[in-house]
């Protein structure tokens, strides 16, 4: 137990030092009015594109195995409710949890324009690990684990949290990392390129699970796409008046499609 223990303690250590190397230095946010690190409702829409990944496929089994009146659902981070809203009506009760009142607000406005009813949702306004943490049969946490520095706690959380079935979306890589070509050719500095999903699934096996594991490739961004050309160029702190500028070398050298993780684990 002492190994597994010291081997958790050593695996979070090195993921938050990592996570630390992703600060951006203050000489490129002089350079921008924002952080490149700033989210956006918009980013985190309900998106029927999304219901043919494996994160929502299994959630979906895993809602569907229950019996009906059981089918709760319980969203960890879950932004403005791009994942657990699609959910509905096979998640009869969907509770969505996340330290930003302006993402619990577009929950609500995007379950309404769903026509999710108001008894089936609920918002929560709360960091994880919660003090009086929610639970559901269901629980999914999708792009949040490298906004954590201390993973083994939260990992512990979603697991003690659920009745049923665990389910953990991450990118591959830190979410900035595709743009790391970006930063070298406009800012000539080298990014990080860790921590890694691979972590992720070492520390759930350490906590006693063997999860499920899928992975699939996001569409690298377009360069003809100004929306999307801008998104990138924010993250790599570039001024708008270059943005046209990283259009132009996405079109020569295009980024490389972003690599999905998932994780599942069954419970009962």
């Amino acid at each position: 137990m002492q190994s597994r223990e010291a081997e958790l303690q050593r695996l979070e250590e090195e993921w938050a030092a990592a996570l630390a190397d992703w600060a951006v230095p203050e000489r490129f946010l002089a350079q921008v009015p924002t952080s490149p690190f700033e989210l956006s409702p918009s980013s985190f829409k309900p998106d029927p594109a999304r219901l043919g990944t494996p994160t929502l496929r299994w959630l979906a089994e895993e809602l569907e195995r229950l019996p009906e009146g059981e089918r709760t659902l319980l969203d960890v981070g879950s932004g403005a409710g791009g994942t657990s809203l699609m959910l509905w009506p096979t998640a009869e009760r969907i509770t969505a949890l996340d330290q930003s009142e302006q993402m619990l607000a577009a929950v609500r406005d995007n379950a309404a324009e769903l026509g999710i009813p108001a008894e089936a949702l609920k918002t929560v306004n709360s960091r994880w690990p919660a003090p009086e943490a929610p639970s559901a049969s269901v629980v999914v946490c999708a792009n949040v684990l490298y906004n954590v520095p201390t993973p083994v706690a939260f990992l512990r959380a979603l697991i003690e949290s659920a009745t049923g079935a665990v389910v953990v979306e991450i990118t591959e890589r830190h979410p900035h990392f595709g743009v790391n070509p970006i930063w070298l050719r406009f800012n000539g500095y080298q990014r990080p390129s860790q921590p890694s999903a691979e972590a992720v699934g070492a520390m759930l096996r350490l906590l006693g699970h063997e999860p499920e594991v899928a992975r699939w490739e996001r569409r690298a961004a377009d360069p003809d796409d100004p929306e999307e050309v801008g998104r990138l160029a924010r993250r790599a702190c570039i001024p708008e008046e270059r943005w046209a500028e990283v259009g132009a070398y996405l079109r020569e050298e295009p980024l490389q499609p972003t690599e999905v993780v998932a994780f599942k684990i069954r419970l009962a």
